[in-house]
Order: structure tokens, then sequence, then C-alpha cells
């Protein structure tokens, strides 16, 4: 048994002392004397005796001083609870999350950034995500302080840091799905994200270049689509002859100066010319239906 008497006359200091000593039946009396605490309605010692009790600093805690009532004069038991624990040292995944909610609701970021510099916050995924929605390059950094890898990697895309992306990648060994990286940064920056897969002819040679084309050309963007393609079709290879194909059918029809230009230029040999002369010809490009 643990040598204080009950009820204690110094609430923290015995559960201190127990907690310091290691001594036999104190997880106990951490929970007896928190719920008699609470029982009696002495919110400050209840804050006290679960701060100072490993065991005790659960989701389960936090959800028993959700639920009492604000004495009057007083801050929330929550709340006591949480800078009574920021006082004392750091905060643990789950009691970080608990102060974070109201932080991101009223805006008050740098209060966060602070907390976070002063290393009072336990970085974890979760933390990440509900910083996200306020503060993308925060949730940034706490994602790559949790090893989060493809979060990191979604947050440099958003906020537009992609010649970050592949060192990243390199740096922390990690292979993203590309087609799917790039279908994400469509959706923020149409031009930036064909740039980022011309970047990855040269340093992805297994990329597929016709997934990557249709996640451009599917959605309409062909000018980005064509200026992909035109990079990676440039050996002008017989096994590529589908995707020349798929070039010029798709700027005749929406951009038939574009294909005239390519046609113009002799860049490709390899597509399906009697497809093309037919599209030449309905698109007004008499001259190229002609050639064929």
């Amino acid at each position: 048994m643990v040598p204080v008497p009950s009820p204690l006359g110094d609430v923290e200091l015995a559960l201190s002392l127990a907690s310091r000593g290691g001594l036999p039946g104190a997880e106990s009396l951490f929970g007896q004397q928190f719920n008699q605490s609470i029982a009696t309605g002495n919110y400050q010692a209840a804050v006290k005796i679960a701060a100072s009790s490993e065991p005790l600093r659960t989701p389960d805690t936090i959800a028993k001083l959700k639920s009492l009532p604000t004495p009057a004069g007083q801050p929330a038991p929550i709340l006591q609870y949480l800078v009574y624990l920021l006082d004392r040292g750091s905060l643990n995944k789950f009691e970080t999350l608990e102060l974070v909610r109201p932080l991101v609701a009223q805006n008050r970021i740098e209060t966060l950034e602070k907390y976070l510099k002063e290393d009072k916050l336990d970085y974890s995924e979760e933390l990440g995500d509900l910083i996200k929605p306020a503060n993308t390059p925060l949730a940034l950094a706490v994602y790559y302080k949790s090893n989060v890898p493809a979060k990191v990697v979604q947050c440099l895309a958003e906020v537009g840091q992609f010649d970050k992306i592949l060192p990243f990648c390199d740096q922390v060994n990690y292979h993203p799905n590309f087609t799917v990286l790039i279908q994400n940064l469509l959706r923020v920056n149409p031009d930036k994200a064909a740039e980022f897969a011309t970047q990855l002819l040269s340093s992805q040679p297994d990329l597929n270049v016709q997934q990557v084309a249709d996640i451009f050309l599917s959605q309409n963007y062909i000018q980005q689509g064509t200026a992909f393609l035109l990079d990676a079709l440039k050996e002008d290879k017989p096994a590529d002859g589908h995707l020349q194909t798929r070039l010029l059918e798709v700027n005749l029809l929406h951009a038939p100066q574009v294909a005239d230009a390519i046609l113009g230029n002799a860049m490709f040999s390899h597509y399906d010319k009697p497809t093309i002369a037919k599209l030449c010809e309905k698109a007004g490009l008499f001259q190229r239906a002609l050639e064929f």
C-alpha cells in the first residue's frame, strides 16, 4: 500500500511523492483521488491529480474534464488541465489535439506556432490534419516532423513548392504514385502540373506517359497535355505512334493551328496518317490533308 494518508492534506505533494517513488498502488491511488475530487467538486485538485499521473493522461480523462461544469469565476476544468500541463512541460497526442481544436477554430495561429516552437505539442498526422484547413504551410511542417511523406508531398504541391517534391522524395526514399500526384497538382495549378509531369520524364523512366496524358486531355487541359506530350514524344519512336495520333487528334479538334505547326515541323512520323488526313480536312487544313 502507498504510505500516504487519505483524504490527502496536500494533494499535489503527496501524489508527486507517490509518482516519483514508483510506489506500489500509486496508480490506483491517483485514479481514486481523481474521481473523489470530481465527486466533491474540487476540480482544481482533480486537474492536478490527472496531470501528475501518466496513466491518467488519456482520452477518458479529457472526456471527464470536458463534461464538468465551469465553476464561477474560474476557467473550464479542461482548460485548467491543459494550462497546468503546459506550465509543467509538454502535452501528449490526445492533449495536443484537445488544445489545438479551439485554437484552429478561433484562428489563433500565432499561439499555435508559439507552442510548436516551444516544443510543447506532440507532432502527429492527426495534428497536421487538424491544422491543414487553417494553415497548409504549418500543417506541412507537422507532417514533415511526423514522417507522413504522402501528405508532405501533397502540401508542397498545394503551396506551390513543386521544385521541392522530387528532392524530398529522394531524401526520405519515398515513391509516390505520380499519376495520382499529378491529378492533385492539376486541381491546384494546371501549368505547374504539366511542368512537374515533364520533369518526371527524365527522373522517372517508368512513368506511364499515356496515363499522364489522359489526365490532362480527359479534363480538357489541351494546352498542358500538348506541352507534356511534345516533350515525351520528341524521340519519335515507332512504339509511340498511337500517342502521336492522339496528340494530333485533340489539337485538330480543339486547336488546329497547333496541329498545323506540329505537322509543319515534321516532328512525328509514326501517327495514323489516314485518320489525321480526314481530321485535317474537317479542320480546314486542306493542304495538310493533301500531303497525306
